[in-house]
């Protein structure tokens, strides 16, 4: 009986040491790591934990060497492809040197033209994006194999395929050819030329969603245009309005390619000065797309935080 109270205060005393190696723990982890401790003390987790990292890392195996070799030899192969030479870059990196001093000293008197030429671009960019994400939420959601049948799905994603297969500049010399030079060519290029691209994102977008809200809206007997609009598009719309601010910067670039072949915007005077060699001219051009970019930048991530 004598040592019951010798037994009770040795085990007061290991839960005690207990409490507070687990609260050093946590504290260390936390001052470390800012969380709480992965595992708790002598806890089988803890101990699975410690037998996988003192397990040494296997060997490769033959079918990831096999696999290593294969892209190496790819990336040679692109590499040669591209004809590569560093070493001539370096070299005659110095006959760029006239080219950086007039970048350097730009000049400031056109300004208010470039500005102008870039409001163009950027309001070419908005109705061109508008345009391309109307025709494509259509689209996109006969091109979604959880919606449409599969010669629907078939037949949108070819045809998908063939509006991404031509370039964007293509589309904007077919459209000067028919609507004449100007920005309204450039806007319908931009329409047509986004719309195969955000087709298929908003496809996958749609294909990812979760079918049970889906499967929900259908059991009460609704066709499938009501179960896309109250099952699939609320779901989806977080992923195609990023799509749509992404693609909205990047169209203002692409815009402005477009000026080369007359569709409008600032592209016009880019050629103009890359044609007189006029690169002070030049870098004017490339501070209002710069600036054009950055507020667009703004405006998305605005857009996102109140919406998204």
């Amino acid at each position: 009986m004598a040592l019951q109270p010798e037994l009770s205060q040795a085990g007061q005393g290991r839960r005690g040491a207990q409490k507070f190696t687990e609260k050093w723990q946590s504290s260390i982890s936390g001052v470390l790591f800012g969380r709480s401790a992965s595992y708790a003390p002598d806890s089988a987790e803890l101990a699975r934990a410690r037998a996988r990292w003192a397990t040494p890392v296997n060997r490769p195996s033959l079918r990831l060497l096999l696999w290593s070799a294969a892209l190496l030899a790819f990336l040679v192969w692109s590499w040669q492809g591209v004809g590569a030479d560093v070493v001539k870059l370096v070299r005659e990196i110095a006959d760029a040197q006239p080219i950086i001093e007039q970048f350097a000293d730009p000049d400031w008197s056109i300004l208010q033209d470039a500005i102008d030429a870039t409001v163009v671009t950027v309001q070419m960019s908005v109705i061109g994006v508008l345009g391309a994400s109307i025709i494509s939420l259509p689209l996109g959601l006969l091109a979604a194999r959880n919606v449409a049948s599969t010669p629907v799905y078939m037949g949108t994603r070819l045809f998908l395929s063939f509006v991404r297969c031509v370039p964007d500049l293509v589309w904007a010399i077919c459209f000067v050819v028919i609507v004449g030079l100007g920005p309204f060519a450039g806007t319908l290029a931009i329409v047509v030329g986004s719309s195969g691209s955000f087709g298929k994102l908003f496809a996958e977008s749609i294909e990812s969603v979760d079918p049970k809200p889906v499967d929900a809206v259908r059991a009460t007997g609704a066709p499938n245009i009501s179960a896309s609009v109250w099952g699939i598009l609320p779901q989806a719309f977080p992923m195609l309005l990023s799509y749509i601010l992404f693609y909205w910067e990047s169209t203002v670039r692409n815009a402005a390619i477009f000026g080369l072949v007359g569709a409008g915007g600032i592209g016009q005077l880019i050629d103009l000065h890359l044609g007189l060699l006029r690169y002070d001219r030049l870098a004017v051009d490339i501070v209002c797309i710069f600036v054009a970019v950055v507020m667009i930048d703004r405006i998305s991530a605005l857009i996102r935080s109140r919406l998204l």
